[in-house]
């Protein structure tokens, strides 16, 4: 089992429409015997166009391959709590929120 969590640093360094290279690089840089792939999807308060357009192209590159799936942190992630004043770095209710995300997930794929 795989679990990613990155793209949220990076959404702001590469243009959008080389987004779906770079997940499908690293994706294929994985062995391919089966093992599963939890890629946690990103959510940037400040720059919420580009990190929606990385969680598009991570989708779309997900459904691709078998055993992977996005755990949909964008979703969770501006619940009132789970962030501090800077819209990205959790609080401890973040945290716990993050961990179990990422268990229902890989549980998911169990």
């Amino acid at each position: 089992m795989w679990v990613i969590a990155l793209g949220t640093n990076d959404v702001t360094k590469y243009a959008a429409t080389e987004f779906a290279a770079l997940i499908a690089q690293l994706l294929k840089a994985l062995p391919a015997d089966g093992a599963g792939v939890v890629w946690v999807n990103t959510y940037l308060r400040d720059a919420a166009g580009q990190a929606s357009a990385f969680n598009g192209a991570l989708t779309a590159i997900v459904g691709e391959r078998p055993f992977t799936i996005v755990a949909d942190w964008a979703e969770e992630a501006p619940t009132d709590g789970l962030l501090i004043d800077d819209g990205i770095h959790f609080t401890d209710a973040g945290n716990a929120a993050f961990a179990s995300l990422v268990v229902a997930a890989v549980d998911q794929l169990r």
